[in-house]
């Protein structure tokens, strides 16, 4: 029987200015537009520059994120000041073919300074199984706030555990998985996310 929360993220049909607006605010989505709390700069441009000085580099594969929301991230890197992955290469994976249309159309849209993103591409694919050769990946693997909507079995979070073993699987000796979340003091547990009419309601852990 599929995970009730894989199974609404590949079906979803809401849309990524209502997920992200009314369901559930991210931290990237807040802090998407320069802040001063971030010395002027978007979350994508801090969160890649903090990454390049931890020894992180785009390599030959570029960024690979997985569950990348409405593409601020990928914007970020590809229109903003984003050290070393500025304009690099950019896979997108993720099960929501409603975030997957909504990406594309931020980062193929021609009106903003640099133009299109000419390096993006997007794949529909579970980060549980990642349809990508053993040891490929030599730059940089992005989970941004993804973990807690991975499969949980008997209260343990399982797809965060096979997440882990899919990124050893893939990432060649010079690459690196960097995986954030949104925390805090309380024990772990079940978030049911709500919204008004019942769309877009699911569970997190």
């Amino acid at each position: 029987m599929e995970d009730a929360t894989r199974a609404h993220h590949r079906q979803d049909r809401l849309s990524a200015r209502r997920r992200f607006d009314e369901v559930e605010c991210t931290v990237s989505h807040l802090l998407r537009f320069p802040h001063p709390a971030l010395r002027g700069r978007r979350y994508g441009e801090a969160l890649l520059q903090g990454i390049a000085a931890r020894g992180g580099a785009p390599g030959r594969s570029g960024v690979l994120e997985i569950g990348g929301g409405t593409g601020h991230l990928a914007e970020s890197a590809w229109r903003g000041d984003a050290g070393i992955f500025t304009q690099s290469r950019w896979t997108y994976i993720d099960l929501s073919p409603a975030l997957l249309a909504a990406q594309q159309r931020r980062l193929l849209e021609a009106s903003q300074p640099r133009g299109p993103h000419r390096r993006w591409s997007g794949l529909r694919a579970d980060a549980v199984q990642l349809p990508l050769r053993t040891a490929s990946v030599d730059g940089l693997v992005l989970a941004n706030e993804v973990i807690a909507d991975l499969p949980m079995v008997e209260g343990k979070n399982a797809g965060a555990l096979q997440l882990i073993r899919e990124l050893a699987r893939v990432l060649a000796p010079d690459g690196m998985a960097v995986l954030t979340e949104f925390g805090g003091d309380f024990a772990p547990g079940s978030v049911r996310l709500l919204e008004a009419l019942g769309h877009g309601e699911h569970v997190e852990w």
